[in-house]
């Protein structure tokens, strides 16, 4: 019944901005951004209104802020703030250092049910002193643009720049249901496993915003590789890792490896949206990294130095102070043992000389 108004209301709109509702764009335009003419029309209304301290609500897209007329994927993210985050300061536990108590001053994430609502882990840069090692350790990060921390699992000893480190993988099941039963809570309610298997669909903490998440291009999502042209999951190219510094548990490299897709599907109200099946269609995959470089590379590389020489030492000391104390103790009974020999008369001896 509303279609064809709904469908009107649209094409007019678009034809009095000179937008269309699919578009061809650079990765320039996507990245950066573009200026869109309705933002440009309700920046230039709102402007002179806030000036005279009319209240205006800000447009948001879920936690982000749109303040400028210009849409795009990094534009979006930048100066944008998120908080505030409370986190251990490591005085009851070094071991805690660095984690993330809560979250805009709630412990537990708003959009999910239990157990996906818990804060997990740290921002990535510190994971508290002697991090955990070993088969079956896992650590987290907690990126606030990616709605839910991300896990990884320990692999191997490793090295950076001279620094010994610990590596970690990010974990390609946390976004399968199949593979890992808990994370089904993470499915929106309304939705079936089905759909939810190897995504994490991001309208619940972008106010419904169509998008989803998963690992580069599918990786170890078969099912939805299977949908798609042009993808050759890797996982050298698009695992994420983590190489975590062994005795202050700070970051040396790290590398945060994710998929942005589109929800897409069928839209009657809109001609133009009412004839393709329903996909999870690619967009984007990023990988957000740091290394460890400069000055602080040189600061993390001697106090770990130190640590680990000074452990090693404690280790000698330790081993030559224990010697030292078996070899006072085995004199001490040697001299007791030949002393005792002295002192002792010899029977045969005596008996002979009384004869």
């Amino acid at each position: 019944m509303f279609a064809p108004v709904v469908n009107n209301i649209l094409v007019t709109i678009s034809q009095l901005y000179n937008e269309n509702l699919i578009e061809v764009r650079s990765i320039e335009d996507v990245l950066t951004g573009r200026e869109v003419g309705i933002l440009k029309t309700l920046n230039t209304i709102t402007t002179p209104m806030k000036q005279l301290g009319i209240a205006v609500p800000d447009i948001n897209v879920g936690l982000y802020k749109l303040s400028e007329t210009t849409f795009g994927f990094i534009k979006l993210r930048d100066n944008q703030t998120f908080g505030p985050t409370e986190m251990y300061t490591g005085r009851s536990s070094i071991g805690r250092f660095n984690y993330i108590r809560s979250i805009n001053d709630k412990r537990q994430l708003p959009f999910f049910r239990s157990y996906c609502n818990q804060i997990l882990g740290t921002d990535g840069t510190f994971f508290g002193a002697h991090p955990p090692m070993g088969p079956n350790v896992s650590i987290y990060i907690h990126n606030p643009h990616l709605c839910r921390p991300m896990k990884f699992d320990f692999d191997k000893e490793s090295h950076v720049k001279m620094i010994n480190t610990y590596r970690y993988l990010m974990d390609y099941r946390q976004f399968s249901i199949l593979q890992d039963t808990r994370n089904w809570c993470y499915c929106p309610k309304g939705e079936t496993i089905n759909r939810c298997e190897g995504v994490l669909f991001m309208k619940q903490c972008l106010d419904g915003a169509p998008l989803a998440l998963s690992n580069p291009h599918f990786l170890q999502s078969h099912r939805l590789l299977a949908r798609v042209q042009g993808l050759h999951p890797d996982a050298k190219h698009h695992q994420g890792f983590l190489e975590l510094e062994r005795t202050l548990g700070s970051s040396a490299e790290v590398s945060i490896r994710v998929q942005l897709n589109l929800d897409l599907k069928p839209y009657s109200a809109v001609q133009r949206l009412n004839s393709f099946r329903p996909v999870i269609m690619p967009y984007l995959w990023f990988d957000e990294g740091a290394l460890i470089e400069g000055y602080l590379h040189y600061l993390i590389m001697i106090a770990s130095w130190t640590i680990e020489l000074s452990q090693e030492l404690f280790i000698l000391l330790g081993t030559i102070g224990v010697f030292l104390i078996i070899k006072g103790i085995a004199k001490i009974i040697y001299k007791r043992i030949i002393k005792n020999k002295k002192i002792i008369p010899d029977h045969d001896e005596s008996n002979s000389n009384g004869k």
